[in-house]
């Protein structure tokens, strides 16, 4: 049975690239609304080892990405190219797109820190 694809579910095609590019401005060290595929997360956005490592896990839990191997992990170098990395595993069945309301949650609990 096929999945539904992008356009069946009435979300813009451009919305994973998007949830990526809002999820990976609230987690810069100065977090921002707006970054662009050509920034870079470590020298340009300012993330560390540690950074890299929870994007890395917000995007399979925003996703649903399956989880894999160090063979298979997210790119560190762009913001394009955690994009396209989420958008090819959305492509091969291995991810979903995120509900709207999903990504504003994930944004809001990242905004509030963690609980006391």
């Amino acid at each position: 049975m096929n999945e539904p694809s992008e356009a069946d579910s009435g979300i813009d095609p451009g919305w994973p690239e998007e949830a990526v590019a809002r999820l990976v401005g609230a987690l810069a060290p100065q977090p921002t609304a707006t970054v662009t595929p050509g920034q870079t997360l470590v020298t340009e956005l300012g993330y560390d080892s540690l950074l890299l490592v929870q994007l890395s896990f917000e995007l399979e839990d925003l996703f649903s990405v399956v989880p894999v191997g160090p063979e298979d992990a997210p790119p560190i170098g762009s913001v394009g190219e955690v994009q396209n990395y989420v958008v090819s595993k959305i492509r091969q069945g291995q991810a979903i797109v995120p509900e709207p309301g999903a990504v504003t949650e994930c944004l809001r609990r990242l905004a509030d820190g963690p609980a006391s």
